[in-house]
């Protein structure tokens, strides 16, 4: 039905200009902004008040790796990977470990 009201305005663009602009905008505007609030919920859970100095980019990383993966349990660390951010958290002095409602965070 979408493609047939939007055929519609389109075909009737010189017989209704105005109209047939604002109809067709109309029809490029989101519905919902349930997708945004939702985003914004995700990056307040992300970025907690201890966690305040994240950068942009760490923060982007963040949300992707979120969204991407549903269940926590998906997203798998090579050994490598893991035995890196191991040893920077031991060799680190200012480093610290934080356990939050069953979640442990790392702190450099």
């Amino acid at each position: 039905m979408t493609n047939d009201l939007l055929n519609f305005w389109y075909n009737k663009r010189k017989d209704f200009p105005l109209i047939s602009q604002i109809a067709l905008t109309a029809y490029t505007l989101p519905y919902s902004s349930a997708g945004v609030e939702r985003a914004f919920s995700i990056l307040r859970d992300i970025k907690r008040p201890k966690r305040n100095r994240m950068c942009g980019q760490t923060l982007e990383a963040c949300l992707l790796i979120h969204q991407d993966t549903s269940d926590i349990s998906e997203f798998k660390l090579e050994e490598e990977l893991l035995l890196r951010i191991s040893k920077m958290w031991r060799d680190s002095t200012n480093s610290r470990k934080e356990e939050v409602d069953g979640s442990v965070y790392f702190y450099f």
